[in-house]
Formats: C-alpha cells, structure tokens, sequence
C-alpha cells in the first residue's frame, strides 16, 4: 500500500518546491512564490513540525483559495495538501489534490507518469476504481505505451472488482507478457485473478490455458484447490507502486 511520509520530509519536499526570489511576482514560467504565500508555508511548517496535521490541512486548503494564485502558488499547496492527506491515511483526497497540482500545468514533465501513478495508487486503496482506472490510462497515454506491470495488474485488480471480467484477462494476460519480457517475477495471485475471471464469463477455453500457465509456472502448487478459491481475490491487496 501506499506507505506514509514522514512529516518534516513531506514539508521539506512542499517547500523546496517554491525556492526563488520571494516577493517576486509569480507567473506560470516562474517557480517561486510571493510573500503572503511565502508566509503561509512558513506557518504551515510550524504546524507540521509539530504533528498539527488538521490544522495544517484546514490552513492550506484555506490557503489554495486565496484569489490571484499563481498556477505555481496553486501547484506548491496542493502538492502540499497531498502529502499531508497521505499522512492522513484519506487516499482518495490525496489523490485529487495530486490531480489538481497535475492540472497546473506545473509538474515537470518527467515527472508527469510517476505522479499519475501515484494518483492511480491512492485512488485505489481508496477503492475508487474507476478513477483508479482513469489516471491508469492517462499514465498509457502519457509514456505512450501499455507496457508497465504494475498499472495492468492494478487496472485488471480493479476491472475484477467492477465485475469487468474480460477486460480483466485481457490486462492480466498483459501484464503477464511484459513481466516476462523485462524479467520481472510473475505473482502466483495474477493467473489466480485470471482464472477467476475466465470463469466468471464461463469460458471454458480461457480456464483451460490459465490453468496450463499456472501448472507451467508453478508446479509444486496444488493448483486444482487454489483456483476454486477464486472468490478470495475479491479482497484483493492494496497496490504497491
């Protein structure tokens, strides 16, 4: 899941995201914030320094409507905001917050597809899995390919959930293919979830050739039992990106 900042870094990574000259007037090719701006990220550290994390919240979600922000000022509370929701276990906020910094238009772009990861993850263990999906795709979209193991097996985790059970073996199937390609370890869960949803669409063809891949792959495992125990995977882990 997605593990929790330590405070004095979240504040530390918020605030280096506004070095420049303070008091200089912001614009969208400029990084650095003004003085009222510059003020209120020195009272939120005093805040986060000392555990104050609903205070600090309720401060620079105050703070991100203040009138004629700088899509850089907007970009620093928001990214702010996040990491004190992660702090917060309240995933889903986190992840719109992220989202919002997201559509500044101030994040650097290479850091565009980790940061849309991020989002797809806390959506998740927030089960909202459409947008889980959503900032998954975006994530696709951006790097321009379909090829990263951890977004297809959240995606088909979440497509099984919604009951979107051919879309499932499809993304488990890929995710499967890329793991191989890159030499990374195929999960023993992932065919597990793959012939849950062949079955769940009774194709007789599609459990056949998941469970020929789970006999290949692991054959010390009693795979006849563990696949009838399908209806576990509905409680699916939370992802790790």
């Amino acid at each position: 899941m997605v593990a929790r900042l330590a405070l004095p870094v979240v504040f530390v990574v918020a605030l280096g995201l506004s070095i420049g000259p303070v008091g200089a007037q912001s614009s969208a090719g400029m990084r650095s914030v003004g003085p009222e701006m510059n003020a209120t990220l020195e009272q939120l550290k005093d805040h986060l320094i000392g555990g104050e994390l609903d205070t600090a919240l309720a401060k620079a979600r105050a703070a991100v409507k203040a009138p004629n922000l700088s899509a850089y000022e907007t970009y620093v509370i928001q990214t702010l905001i996040a990491s004190v929701l992660i702090n917060l276990q309240n995933y889903g906020e986190a992840a719109d917050a992220l989202d919002a910094a997201l559509a500044t238009g101030q994040v650097p772009e290479k850091d565009i597809p980790n940061q849309l990861k991020s989002i797809a993850a806390l959506y998740y263990n927030a089960a909202e899995y459409l947008e889980s999906i959503d900032a998954g795709e975006r994530f696709f979209k951006t790097v321009g390919t379909q090829k990263d193991v951890q977004i297809l097996v959240m995606i088909a985790q979440a497509r099984f959930i919604l009951k979107e059970y051919k879309e499932t073996a499809t993304h488990i199937q890929s995710a499967i293919r890329e793991a191989d390609e890159t030499g990374e370890a195929v999960d023993k869960r992932w065919i597990l979830l793959w012939i849950a949803s062949e079955y769940q669409t009774v194709n007789a063809q599609g459990i056949a050739t998941a469970l020929k891949e789970f006999e290949a792959r692991f054959p010390d495992a009693d795979y006849h039992r563990e696949w009838r125990m399908f209806p576990l995977l509905r409680d699916l882990p939370p992802v790790e990106l």
